[in-house]
């Protein structure tokens, strides 16, 4: 993958896609609908689209695994942003854990 773009340059591939799975679970909460659906490909379009499939190839290509550290209150409170992710992006091994507030 050839990144010209100024602002990602440096960052890296593996930096690239730890903020793209961000984005990504930040656009399955809002793209999640009444019946658990995940409606990404309306959330993500044109050149977009392709760069996230590109990341989401690579991610493949580099192993599939994803570790998302949330902070909360309930242990399953991230189970449905987990399923609209390996809905979305079948073949990646993705553990979300939650982190107790002490509060």
């Amino acid at each position: 993958m050839n990144i010209s773009d100024s602002v990602t340059r440096g960052i890296g591939r593996r930096g690239i896609l730890k903020y793209a799975a961000a984005g990504a679970v930040g656009v399955g909460v809002a793209a999640f609908t009444q019946n658990g659906a995940f409606a990404a490909p309306a959330a993500v379009s044109g050149d977009s689209a392709e760069y996230l499939q590109q990341l989401y190839q690579d991610a493949l290509d580099e192993g599939g695994k994803l570790v998302v550290w949330a902070g909360g209150s309930s242990p399953n409170q991230e189970a449905a942003t987990r399923q609209a992710f390996v809905t979305a992006f079948p073949g990646i091994d993705a553990v979300f854990t939650v982190r107790y507030s002490p509060v």
